[in-house]
């Protein structure tokens, strides 16, 4: 391999756009005793890549079970942690209609003629219970979006646990 080669696939090495074959013939380039007196500098660099890349660790088999295992733990309680925010979603609903209904059927007569007969008062009474119910519909809601933004910072650690497990794919395929 001549010089200009060397400095055409250092280019693409320095901007990420090489093979690993092409990093290999640079680990072999900078492995030689004799080299011009401008790649001197990256001797050093590159040699010590190569080093990392053979005294790199190997993982036991069994390794990979025991990720799988706590993997899917993890799945299971991330499973059991959406039905309970579901089923207390669902309990904030039920209340609320609850709610509703025990408003709709109180025994206020007068009231309830009035707002008959007067639509603004109608109108008034409608939007106060809406605004009740709204309230306390939030309020139901605020232990299950709690649970959701923990649900999604466990889906964000087991996104980077799953490009951990791919990068070490990589290098077993080296």
């Amino acid at each position: 391999m001549n010089s200009r080669e060397i400095e055409h696939l250092l280019e693409k090495y320095f901007n990420g756009e090489t093979s690993l074959a092409e990093e290999h013939s640079i680990r072999d380039w900078f492995a030689q005793d004799e080299l011009p007196s401008h790649h001197k500098p990256l001797k050093a660099q590159f040699l010590f890549f190569s080093n990392a890349v053979e005294a790199r660790p190997e993982l036991d088999t069994a390794f990979e079970d025991r990720f799988l295992r706590k993997l899917k733990k993890q799945q299971k309680q991330h499973k059991i942690q959406k039905q309970k925010t579901f089923l207390l979603m669902l309990t904030g609903v039920a209340a609320s209609i609850l709610i509703i209904a025990a408003m709709f059927f109180q025994n206020k007569p007068n009231r309830l003629e009035d707002s008959l007969n007067d639509p603004d008062m109608a109108y008034q009474e409608i939007q106060q219970a809406l605004i009740f119910v709204s309230g306390k519909l939030n309020q139901g809601l605020k232990p299950a979006q709690k649970a959701s933004s923990n649900f999604n910072e466990g889906l964000e650690q087991s996104k980077r646990i799953s490009k951990l497990y791919e990068v070490q794919n990589l290098f077993m395929m080296e």
